[in-house]
């Protein structure tokens, strides 16, 4: 038993992502019980144009809720295509990538730890109150950070890429 919750985020210079939350399915002594894990409250990312300085960074606080305890697993992918299983944005014809970093921390603060391409990351302070954090309020936070220098090393244009965010139980 699947279901998406998706969250699109636009990014000047721009960055197009995409994100997912699973249910999934735990098996135990012949019994099933559905474990629930969901993202919510995330919300669209603009950084406007780069002024030619300093790296762009975001912060998103973000409803992470655990049906029956705070812990939980996220794992993060992304389409690039040039240099796969890396975090990267594309321009247009797919010729020209731009790294970007994916951090995902415990508490709403900022920052948080890296997250490795296609690697599952144990974190907890999940919200267990409410599906959509309205008791307790939103748990995690998610940062994407596009260096500076990485910026001026390529040329101008629209850069794209789809992240997908798994969060499960643990």
């Amino acid at each position: 038993m699947k279901q998406q919750n998706i969250k699109t985020y636009k990014i000047n210079k721009t960055i197009l992502i995409t994100l997912y939350s699973l249910i999934t399915m735990v098996i135990t002594s012949n019994i099933v019980h559905a474990q629930e894990v969901r993202l919510t409250s995330m919300n669209d990312v603009n950084f406007g144009m780069w002024s030619g300085t300093g790296d762009l960074i975001n912060d998103d606080p973000t409803c992470v809720y655990r049906d029956n305890n705070n812990r939980y697993k996220v794992t993060a992918t992304d389409n690039s295509t040039i240099t796969p299983n890396d975090f990267f944005l594309e321009n247009s014809t797919n010729t020209v990538e731009l790294p970007y970093v994916v951090k995902w921390n415990n508490s709403t603060a900022t920052g948080g730890s890296s997250l490795q391409y296609n690697t599952i990351k144990n974190r907890k302070n999940a919200n267990t109150s409410h599906k959509k954090c309205a008791i307790g309020g939103n748990s995690a936070n998610m940062n994407i950070t596009i260096k500076s220098a990485d910026l001026d090393a390529v040329p101008a244009g629209v850069y794209s890429a789809t992240i997908t965010i798994m969060a499960e139980p643990r």
